[in-house]
């Protein structure tokens, strides 16, 4: 089958785009130029260069294509209007070029974020989304409303939609090695909010790429949402998704714990600093992160185990260990 993935060379994208050529697909690789192309440099795929803002440079990679799998964003938790402008705008530009296209299916990869933060145990796509409101970090706000624009236009075109766990994880995430495993490598420890007793869903990065590899071959898949997240063990708490880093880094384990309801005033002004004066910077910490440590967020795949045959591959413990292992070597002498 010939296929598009937009994002292709960052953490998700470049993961899918070796499932798919190892699974006999002809795929083109869509990366803004200029950009790092290491990861997928070696595999047997075409690399085009497209902006999914600007309509000129789409028309080419979408020739001859029939799945599209979109995955461009700016997975950010900053202010600045340019994640709105990229991640909703730039999926209807897309969208609307692979109309033109005769693109028989659209794969969009949205995010559990969409149902906002309060307590969740074992739910699943029927989920509300929350509103899209002005006061919503941009990246919430524009995951929303691209699966409010899909869902609007879903007579245009085949159109999937893919909410993965919330703690994708696993080799290529620069964005968590150079944060999260780099403090740990570095044998510095990392306090839990409220002694890490929160319930989240993962997902190990290779398992998501069969879900999504799922979502745009099976018929059955046209025009529903699927949650992808991992089962084996069903759910993790955030200590023990410290707690196993720790080990593989072989560094102490920290029962050091921060109450969120001491931390979160003054994260949440900090939040409000960098709202208002400093947009194009990124925050150090921020209400997002608070939140995913302080709530159940244990959301189920049972749909797409069941419709699409989804299962979990690569259990987590493994799944830390591959993790571990590219960081090493990716990092090492850097």
């Amino acid at each position: 089958m010939n296929i598009l993935v937009t994002g292709a060379n960052g953490f998700i994208g470049s993961n899918l785009v070796k499932k798919l050529v190892d699974a006999g697909h002809k795929v083109k690789a869509m990366v803004l130029k200029g950009t790092n192309e290491d990861f997928i440099k070696s595999y047997d795929c075409e690399i085009v260069y497209g902006d999914v803002i600007r309509t000129e440079t789409l028309k080419e990679p979408l020739k001859n294509i029939e799945v599209v799998y979109h995955l461009a964003a700016i997975p950010s938790n900053g202010w600045t209007k340019k994640i709105l402008k990229v991640n909703f705008g730039g999926t209807k530009t897309i969208f609307n070029e692979s109309i033109k296209a005769n693109i028989k299916r659209f794969v969009y990869m949205s995010s559990l974020v969409v149902h906002g933060f309060k307590n969740f145990n074992e739910a699943d796509e029927s989920t509300p989304l929350i509103k899209a409101c002005w006061y919503k970090r941009p990246y919430i706000k524009s995951k929303i409303k691209c699966e409010q624009f899909l869902q609007e236009h879903k007579d245009k075109m085949e159109i999937v939609i893919v909410r993965p766990g919330f703690m994708p994880f696993g080799p290529h995430d620069l964005l968590a090695s150079k944060e999260l495993l780099g403090r740990l490598d570095s044998g510095k420890s990392i306090p839990n909010i409220n002694h890490g007793k929160s319930k989240i869903c993962y997902i190990y990065v290779e398992n998501l790429c069969d879900g999504l590899i799922l979502a745009g071959m099976e018929p059955k898949a046209a025009g529903q949402t699927y949650l992808i997240t991992d089962d084996k063990p069903p759910f993790i708490t955030m200590k023990q998704f410290m707690d196993k880093l720790c080990d593989e880094f072989n560094v102490k384990k920290s029962d050091a714990s921060i109450p969120y309801g001491l931390v979160a005033p003054f994260v949440g002004l900090l939040d409000l600093v960098y709202r208002i004066f400093l947009r194009k910077k990124l925050p150090l910490i921020s209400t997002y992160t608070l939140k995913v440590a302080k709530f159940n967020l244990y959301f189920k795949s049972d749909k797409a185990k069941n419709e699409l045959g989804y299962k979990t591959k690569i259990l987590f413990d493994e799944g830390i260990k591959r993790t571990i292992s590219w960081y090493k070597e990716f990092f090492k002498g850097k």
